[in-house]
């Protein structure tokens, strides 16, 4: 049975806080323990176990709120560089598909929203969700015209508590610990998230969204966008044609390693067309936001978070590529201060860092023919370099101008990854970045 979830700012607000205090209070108490103790072995073991619970704690909390403050630990699940190990391998179970909320929720959301209970307002209106996320849920019904679509409901009250469940959620990592960084920096990060979940709780926005990017990719059969059925949308329902297609996560059931190829590659040329072309790209790479057919089109849902993705921003990412691959260290650590990545301040960061890095992150990717392989490698050589990497945390920063890509890039290298992709791709990457391509118009 499905839990009632808290649908007003005040209810919320008391959650969220209740969750800061206990956060916060763990967090003290602990680093009282550890200063007074000269065992740093078993300090460490201390704050492991403190973040443990932690992410336990807020992973239970945001599971059952929904909403914004869901959709941030989602994001947060992302920033793993910048989080305890122990903290982020618990939130980021909020990744995996959120429990439903109850049909009388979604009747009253479109009773409210067109004066017509869902029975009214269609032909047919399925009660059991198709699907179900952190802002709203998905249900199949038939038009009064005889279309099948997919109707899109946002939970009551998410709006209303969006900008409270964020200064609440900042307050929880800054006091407890989580994210070692300067006030400002974490005030920009958060600043972006609210300006980008705005966006994603006004459907009529992603309905835009949705007739946006239909013509950036008009001219790429392979790729579709559903419709916008204006009829039976508004800001809080979006109604869409109904796109079926076979889940990323069955792909090996239906489709054969060549086919499976041919849908990465469509997959990533429309990843690229959108950030290097068009300086927009669809933000939310998860594995459930893409379905594929046998025709060899790949069917691309849920627009609410697209992120602008500025000339300047690419042009240091594929500066740090190349004078990682000449060896110049020094000038990645530039790149990166240029970024707002690294913190100029903080102290120096080693060439050596860099270098292991580089052979970390970018040398499988390099030698392997297979991207699924160099994707196997680079996560084994990931885990295996965690704690190196971790006693450097304090020079880094979330950067808000870089936090979308990133999550762009690191979803779709995860998806490679699921979908076992049996081919090089650094070919087809190399031809989008460096083909002298004119890019779209009337953006």
């Amino acid at each position: 049975m499905a839990k009632k979830f808290a649908d007003t700012p005040a209810k919320r607000f008391l959650k969220l806080t209740g969750l800061g205090v206990k956060v916060a209070s763990q967090y003290g108490k602990t680093r009282i323990k550890t200063a007074l103790s000269n065992d740093d072995a078993q300090n460490q073991e201390t704050m492991a176990a403190l973040y443990g619970q932690m992410g336990e704690d807020v992973l239970q909390t945001l599971g059952e709120m929904k909403g914004a403050a869901m959709k941030v630990g989602q994001i947060a699940s992302q920033m793993k560089h910048l989080l305890p190990d122990e903290f982020a391998e618990q939130i980021a179970k909020l990744q995996k598909e959120s429990p439903p909320m109850p049909f009388e929720v979604i009747e009253q959301q479109i009773q409210q929203s067109f004066g017509f209970s869902p029975d009214q307002l269609f032909a047919s209106f399925e009660h059991t969700p198709f699907a179900a996320a952190s802002i709203g849920q998905v249900h199949r019904a038939t038009t009064r015209e005889g279309d099948d679509v997919i109707v899109k409901i946002q939970y009551p009250g998410v709006k209303q508590s969006c900008k409270s469940d964020l200064v609440q959620l900042k307050r929880l990592f800054s006091l407890g610990g989580l994210i070692k960084t300067d006030k400002a920096a974490l005030d920009q990060v958060f600043k972006e998230i609210q300006i980008h979940l705005m966006e994603e709780l006004d459907y009529e926005h992603e309905a835009d969204n949705l007739r946006e990017f239909a013509k950036v990719h008009a001219d790429d059969p392979k790729i579709v966008i559903p419709s916008v059925i204006d009829a039976y949308s508004n800001e809080y329902v979006l109604t869409l044609s109904y796109e079926p297609g076979v889940a990323m996560a069955d792909l090996h059931d239906h489709f054969d390693q060549p086919t499976i190829n041919e849908f990465a590659a469509t997959l990533i040329t429309a990843m690229l067309r959108e950030i290097l072309y068009h300086e927009r790209a669809h933000c939310d790479p998860h594995p459930g936001n893409f379905a594929f057919r046998e025709n060899g089109q790949v069917i691309i849902y849920d627009y609410g978070c697209v992120a602008d993705i500025s000339d300047l921003v690419v042009d240091h990412y594929i500066d740090i590529v190349d004078a990682a691959l000449a060896g110049n260290f020094t000038s990645i650590d530039d790149s990166l201060i240029n970024l707002g990545f690294r913190q100029p301040e903080a102290d120096a960061v080693e060439e050596e860092v860099y270098q292991r890095w580089f052979e970390t992150f970018i040398t499988p990717l390099l030698e392997e023919s297979s991207a699924s392989r160099a994707i196997e490698r680079v996560q084994s050589q990931i885990t295996a370099h965690i704690p190196e990497f971790h006693r450097y945390r304090t020079q880094f920063r979330p950067c808000a101008d870089t936090m979308f890509l990133n999550r762009v890039l690191s979803g779709h290298f995860l998806n490679l990854a699921q979908m076992k992709v049996d081919m090089d791709m650094k070919p087809l990457i190399k031809s989008m970045l460096f083909e002298d391509e004119e890019k779209p118009q009337g953006k």
